[in-house]
């Protein structure tokens, strides 16, 4: 059972609860509505990431299949000509696991680095807005 516990931040400073205020017996997934709408726009992006690293797991295990029935074959002493088959398409989803590790690295890198960007905007203009000290 998950249990999402919103963060209750003050509106001008966002810092979200105190962690000694935390129980973990009341704690499963600490979900900061702040950092929630900073991904506004970039929400689809972040779906993506998950369905990949899904697409990922099911393809990783498809590997395990694949590697276990050239296994098979080799301890039945099965000829050379018969492995090459099976040793290909281990070969071919070893590639495409590594392919979708990357691609799902590489959006998850992208997406961080925008919500970085919105982040640090939002900063700026606010430091701008209040002026030397």
């Amino acid at each position: 059972m998950i249990i999402v516990r919103a963060a209750r931040r003050p509106a001008m400073y966002c810092v979200g609860l105190q962690w000694d205020q935390l129980e973990p017996k009341d704690l499963a997934l600490y979900f900061d509505v702040c950092l929630w709408q900073l991904t506004r726009g970039m929400r689809w992006r972040i779906a993506a990431t998950v369905l990949m690293g899904l697409l990922s797991a099911i393809v990783g295990v498809s590997r395990f299949v694949f590697l276990g029935s050239l296994l098979a074959l080799v301890y039945r002493g099965a000829p050379a000509r018969a492995l090459l088959l099976p040793a290909a398409a281990v070969t071919a989803v070893v590639l495409f696991r590594a392919f979708l590790e990357h691609e799902r690295t590489m959006v998850a890198h992208r997406t961080a680095a925008r919500v970085q960007e919105v982040l640090r905007l939002k900063l700026y203009d606010k430091v701008t807005e209040l002026g030397p000290a």
